[in-house]
């Protein structure tokens, strides 16, 4: 029993208790997203935007700029890559999604491979520790957490239209691109 209380004391921590938060928040926000996602079949979507990222991370640190930068900018230019695919016709979701995850990753990996590696570790980078949020971060992620949420509940009709008919949604007059 006093194993139990034992794991109530991390709460007298500073970084644990920013960690709880941040985790509770991301957690909340990733729930309501991951709905949207799975009924679109776009569950893999954080997957190959995580290894994207890691082409955009390589890149930063060969070019000696900001890897966060870089790997956000290279994410971005993928999820427009993705949805530029699939609204072409050139691919479905899932199969775009996974056209960006290989030419994010092998990007990375050549990447690497020219620069002869890097001094800094990779994977943090790549998945860091939720025990390292600082104050900065906790409020960084407690805004985006709450816009992402305003977004989804002030469009939520509208994202659920687009979700099961995309096409009946545009003829219901729903903007269809911005809010896809």
């Amino acid at each position: 029993m006093s194993e139990i209380f034992e794991v109530f004391r991390l709460l007298e921590f500073q970084f644990f208790q920013y960690a709880l938060i941040g985790g509770v928040i991301v957690a909340l926000v990733c729930a309501w997203v991951g709905l949207f996602l799975i009924l679109r079949k776009e569950a893999m979507i954080g997957d190959g935007i995580a290894h994207t990222a890691f082409g955009g991370i390589a890149l930063g640190l060969f070019l000696g700029v900001d890897p966060i930068l870089t790997s956000l900018l290279v994410s971005v230019l993928a999820v427009l890559g993705i949805s530029y695919m699939r609204r072409k016709g050139l691919a479905q979701s899932d199969s775009a999604i996974a056209v960006m995850l290989a030419l994010g990753f092998s990007a990375g990996l050549i990447i690497i491979s020219l620069a002869g590696g890097f001094n800094v570790e990779l994977f943090s980078f790549l998945f860091g520790s939720i025990l390292t949020i600082n104050q900065t971060d906790l409020i960084i992620v407690s805004i985006l957490g709450i816009m992402t949420m305003l977004i989804l509940g002030i469009f939520y009709k509208e994202l659920l239209s687009i979700t099961f008919d995309e096409e009946d949604a545009r003829l219901m007059g729903i903007p269809v691109r911005p809010l896809s």
